[in-house]
């Protein structure tokens, strides 16, 4: 709950990039505290789907080698696994050390607010990134479309 009474205000941090005066690390307000803490849970969940995910990637991408399908085709699916299993686990990487942080800070270990803070910064850079990338892919070939389709109209 904010100080102001506004249940809207998001929670009050107090001095993330210094030390704080007495103990020389991060210091959170109890409520921002108590956000973070409460990640925990859902952080332990995604992270168990995401593991799910790329096991049921992987498996998929056996049961496609096995078929009847041609070299081009299996080289595309070998390639489209290889991508989706690396960028899932960087996420699983990340998300697990996130959720390994929020545990220790929900268990009051010291320098567990530094950790937990650095983690979700780099799970948001990474997503950041991850997004980046796809929506430069996506332009691509948007572009690489238009491109074919003025060739074929044109000829």
């Amino acid at each position: 709950m904010s100080t102001t009474g506004n249940p809207f205000e998001p929670p009050r941090t107090t001095d993330l990039d210094g030390g704080g005066p007495a103990t020389g690390g991060r210091v959170l307000s109890p409520e921002a505290a108590r956000e973070l803490i409460t990640t925990a849970p859902w952080l332990r969940w995604l992270s168990r789907l995401t593991s799910l995910s790329i096991g049921v990637g992987l498996v998929d991408a056996v049961a496609d080698m096995v078929g009847p399908a041609n070299v081009t085709v299996k080289t595309g699916v070998l390639f489209s696994v290889g991508v989706a299993t690396a960028l899932a686990t960087m996420i699983l990487v990340v998300v697990r050390r996130y959720a390994a942080g929020s545990e220790a800070l929900r268990a009051g270990t010291p320098g567990a607010t530094g950790a937990v803070i650095d983690a979700q910064a780099a799970f948001l850079k990474l997503m950041g990134v991850i997004m980046i990338v796809a929506l430069a892919l996506a332009a691509l070939l948007m572009f690489a479309g238009y491109i074919a389709g003025r060739m074929v109209v044109h000829r």
